[in-house]
């Protein structure tokens, strides 16, 4: 699903710097807004997912934390916020992990998610592979493949973000 979320969506962010192909310092780390859509796999069928992105380097490992808002899968108007965390290797300006994640759903269709007082539903548990490519210019993309966890019902997706670094952590 919206796993967008879920892999670029590494971790929080530190001060540590990777090198890119052409031997530039690229500083990884960091809280990244994050933009982009959600394919799903078995109709093509796209909805539009943005958000933040907390992103942590330690030596060759990374770990994020991730909220994305979205709509709700066959829905044009129930808002949705993806949350989650996930780890993974750097190498390099490349990151490659795994994610784990939440689907919450507004009750009430055409009202956020985030709106104080506003009713809940707690949607499908969604696993994500993801790779994330940094740039210099402190820009990221990343692309997720989203799948259901056990006994969940949701059908496969991939999402693809793109984003800048705004914050260092």
């Amino acid at each position: 699903m919206l796993v967008l979320a879920a892999a670029l969506v590494a971790a929080c962010g530190g001060a540590e710097q990777a090198a890119s192909p052409d031997s530039a310092p690229v500083q990884i780390g960091g809280l990244y807004q994050v933009t982009g859509v959600t394919i799903d796999q078995a109709d093509d069928s796209q909805r539009q997912i943005e958000g933040r992105v907390r992103l942590v380097v330690e030596s060759d490992q990374y770990t994020t934390h991730f909220e994305l808002n979205t709509v709700f899968p066959g829905t044009e108007k129930v808002s949705a916020r993806v949350v989650g965390t996930g780890a993974g290797t750097v190498e390099g300006n490349v990151l490659e992990g795994t994610s784990e994640l939440q689907i919450v759903m507004a009750k009430v269709p055409g009202v956020d998610v985030g709106f104080a007082y506003l009713p809940r539903d707690v949607g499908p548990r969604v696993t994500s592979t993801s790779l994330a490519e940094f740039f210099g210019d402190g820009s990221v993309r990343v692309e997720l493949e989203n799948q259901p966890m056990e006994g969940v019902d949701y059908r496969p997706t991939k999402t693809i973000l793109v984003g800048y670094r705004v914050e260092d952590i």
